[in-house]
C-alpha cells in the first residue's frame, strides 16, 4: 500500500512534457490561428520585397552581379561542363558536388545566365523562412514559430548569398528542411522516419558535406535520450546510402576514400595551422586561388613525401599536419579554440569570397535586414536557458545547433560556415523573446529586466572586433573586385581596389596586379616600383621580376629588363613574351 500511494505521489510531481502545466512556468503565449495566417503572409511578403529590391540594387551598382571568382567561377565551369553533356566530372570531387549539378540544369533550361540562379536561391530563402516557422510552431507553438521567421527576415546574409553562384543558399535550405524532418522522427520515432532523416542529412552533406557532421550529434541524443539503437542504425544508413553515389565516383576515379568531396584536409589545416587565427587565410605555399588550390595541396604533399599520392591520402596528409600542430601546441590549439569560439559568436560577418562590409557600402538596400549575427547568437543560448524546461520539445533543436557549431570550430569561423546555425537561433532568440514577453506580462518590468540586460549587454560586445584579422578577408575580397575591373578593362577601378586591398596586407600578389593595372594605364615608373616592393618582400617570386621586365621593356629599357628577366630564368621560371620583346632589339 505504502508502495502504491509513492508511485502515485511521484506521477503526480513528476512533469508532464507540456510547456506550462508546472505551477512555477509561466503559461506559453499564443496567437490566434487568424492573426498566425497573417503574421507569416505578411513576413513572407516582406522578405520577398527585400529580395526584389536588394536584387535590383545589387545588378546596377555592384561588379559581382555578372563577374564571377574564386568558388563562384569553379562552381560555374563546372556546371557548364555538366550542361555540355560532362555528366560524371573526370576525376574525383574536390568541391561538394550537388550545386553544380543543379546549376547546370538552370542553365540547360535557361542558358548560360546567372538570374535564374539568383531568382531560384531567393525562392529556396523564402522556403527557409516558411521552414523556421514550422520549425518553431512545432517545436514551441505559433508565437515562436512567428517571431524565429520575422527575425531571420532581418539578417542580411539570407539575402547576401541567395545572389551568389555559391551552393550556401542551397545548402541552407536542404539543413533546414532536414531540421523539420528531424524533429518529425524525434517525435514519431521509427526506424523508417530515421533512415528518410538520414538520407536527408546525406543530401544536405552533397552541398556541404559539414552537414554530416548533424548525424552522430542526433545519434548520441538517440542513444542517451531514448536508448534506440535501431533508429540510430536507420539515420546512418540513411546519410550512407545519400552520400554513396558520390563516394562510389571517387573510388571509380581512383581517388581512395573520399566520402564525398577531397579539401577537407586542407581546410582542417588551413584553420589549425601554426599561424592560424580562426579565420580562412591559405597556408604558407599557396596562391589563395580555389582554382588552383587542388593541384598546389597535392603537389606540396607528394614534394614533403617523396612519393605520388591519391585524392584520399592527400586529404589525409592535410589533416595529419594539422593534428599534429595541435598536439605538438595542445595550450596554442585551446586558445585557438577558444579564438574561434569568440569568433563565432562576433557581429562581424567574416568573409571567404564575397564581404558583406564591403557590399554594404555599394548597396544600401543591404542595410534593411540590421539583425546582427552576435544578439542572434546570444539570444540563442538565452534561449535554451530561460526555454529548456517550458519547451522540452526543442531538444532536436538543440542538437541541431550543436551540428551546426562544430564545423567552424573544427575547421575555421566565416559567415557562411555559421549560416546554417542561424535557423536555429532563430527560433531559439524566439523562445527567449517570447519567455521575457511572458514574464513582462505576468510578473513585471522587475523580473524580466535581468535577461533583457544580459542579452543587451552581451550583444553589444559581439560588435567589437577581435583584432585585425578580418581586415585581411577584406583586403582580399578587394584584391578580388581589382581583378574583376581590370578584366573589363577599367583600370583606374581596379587600381583604387588594389590600393585599397595594400592599405592592409602588404601581399605579393596584391603589388603585382596593382602593378599590371598601372602598366596598362602607361605610367610604368610606378609599376615598376610595385614589381620592386614585390620582389623585396619575396626575393623568389618569379612572376615579379617577368612582370618588372616587362614593363621596362615597354620603356625601351632593354638591357635594364634583360638584368632583371636573368633573375626569374635563375628561379626556373620563363616568359615567351618578355623573351619576343626583349630580342626585339640586339644588345649594343
Amino acid at each position: 500500500m505504502g508502495k502504491r500511494r509513492r508511485a502515485r505521489k511521484l506521477q503526480k510531481d513528476e512533469p508532464s512534457g507540456r510547456p506550462g502545466t508546472q505551477a512555477s512556468l509561466l503559461p506559453p503565449l499564443t496567437v490566434p490561428p487568424s492573426m498566425d495566417r497573417i503574421a507569416l503572409g505578411l513576413i513572407l511578403f516582406l522578405g520577398l520585397l527585400l529580395r526584389l529590391a536588394y536584387l535590383l540594387e545589387y545588378r546596377a551598382k555592384s561588379v559581382f552581379y555578372g563577374q564571377l571568382m574564386l568558388d563562384a567561377q569553379v562552381y560555374e565551369d563546372w556546371a557548364r561542363r555538366i550542361a555540355a553533356g560532362e555528366w560524371l566530372d573526370g576525376g574525383v570531387f574536390y568541391h561538394a558536388p550537388l550545386y553544380p549539378y543543379v546549376v547546370a540544369l538552370l542553365f540547360k533550361v535557361f542558358g548560360i545566365r546567372y538570374l535564374p540562379i539568383y531568382m531560384l536561391q531567393m525562392l529556396l530563402g523564402l522556403a527557409v523562412l516558411l521552414l523556421v516557422y514550422r520549425n518553431g510552431r512545432r517545436c514551441a507553438g505559433g508565437w515562436i514559430g512567428i517571431a524565429a521567421a520575422g527575425l531571420l527576415v532581418l539578417y542580411a546574409p539570407l539575402p547576401f548569398f541567395e545572389t551568389k553562384v555559391m551552393s550556401t543558399s542551397l545548402a541552407l535550405f536542404l539543413s533546414t528542411l532536414a531540421l523539420a524532418v528531424l524533429v518529425e522522427a524525434w517525435e514519431r520515432g521509427g526506424a523508417l522516419a530515421w533512415l528518410v532523416a538520414g538520407g536527408l542529412i546525406g543530401i544536405t552533406a552533397l552541398a556541404n558535406p559539414a552537414s554530416l557532421l548533424l548525424a552522430p550529434f542526433y545519434a548520441a541524443g538517440l542513444l542517451f535520450r531514448k536508448h534506440r539503437l535501431q533508429e540510430v542504425v536507420a539515420l546512418a544508413a540513411g546519410a550512407i546510402l545519400a552520400v554513396a553515389p558520390a563516394t562510389l565516383h571517387n573510388l571509380a576515379q581512383g581517388g581512395g576514400l573520399v566520402l564525398i568531396s577531397s579539401q577537407g584536409g586542407i581546410t582542417f589545416y588551413q584553420g589549425n595551422s601554426p599561424n592560424s587565427r580562426g579565420l580562412y587565410r591559405a597556408a604558407d605555399g599557396f596562391s589563395g586561388s580555389p582554382l588552383t588550390q587542388m593541384e598546389e595541396e597535392k603537389a606540396l604533399a607528394e614534394k614533403e613525401v617523396g612519393h605520388p599520392l591519391r585524392a584520399s591520402e592527400v586529404s589525409s596528409f592535410w589533416f595529419g599536419k594539422g593534428l599534429r600542430v595541435i598536439s605538438a601546441q595542445p595550450g596554442a590549439a585551446l586558445n585557438l579554440l577558444q579564438l574561434k569560439l569568440l569568433r563565432w559568436f562576433s557581429s562581424i560577418e567574416y568573409s571567404t569570397e564575397y564581404s558583406q562590409s564591403i557590399e554594404r557600402g555599394e548597396v544600401a538596400t543591404l542595410w534593411i535586414p540590421i539583425l546582427p549575427f552576435g544578439f542572434l547568437a546570444v539570444g540563442g543560448f538565452a534561449g535554451i536557458i530561460l526555454g529548456y524546461r517550458a519547451y522540452p520539445r526543442l531538444m532536436p533543436v538543440y542538437l541541431y545547433l550543436a551540428g551546426a557549431l562544430a564545423p567552424p570550430m573544427i575547421f575555421y569561423v566565416s559567415s557562411r560556415y555559421r549560416l546554417p546555425a542561424a535557423p536555429a537561433l532563430a527560433i531559439l532568440t524566439a523562445t527567449a523573446l517570447e519567455r521575457i514577453v511572458a514574464r513582462l506580462r505576468s510578473r513585471g518590468i522587475l523580473d524580466a529586466l535581468p535577461a533583457i540586460l544580459i542579452i543587451l549587454i552581451a550583444g553589444t560586445l559581439t560588435l567589437a572586433p577581435y583584432g585585425r584579422d578580418h581586415l585581411y578577408q577584406d583586403a582580399n575580397v578587394h584584391y578580388n573586385a581589382g581583378n574583376l575591373f581590370y578584366d573589363r578593362g577599367e583600370y583606374d577601378a581596379a587600381i583604387d581596389q588594389y590600393r585599397q586591398a595594400l592599405q592592409v596586407n602588404d601581399f605579393e600578389y596584391y603589388r603585382i596586379n596593382l602593378g599590371n593595372a598601372l602598366t596598362r594605364k602607361r605610367r610604368y615608373d610606378e609599376a615598376v616600383e610595385q614589381y620592386r616592393l614585390a620582389s623585396q618582400k619575396r626575393p623568389t617570386f618569379a612572376k615579379s621580376y617577368i612582370q618588372w621586365a616587362k614593363a621596362l621593356a615597354l620603356q625601351g629599357k632593354l638591357d635594364e629588363a634583360r638584368s632583371i628577366y636573368q633573375r626569374a630564368v635563375q628561379l626556373k621560371s620563363r616568359s615567351p613574351e618578355v623573351e619576343a620583346m626583349l630580342s626585339g632589339t640586339p644588345r649594343p
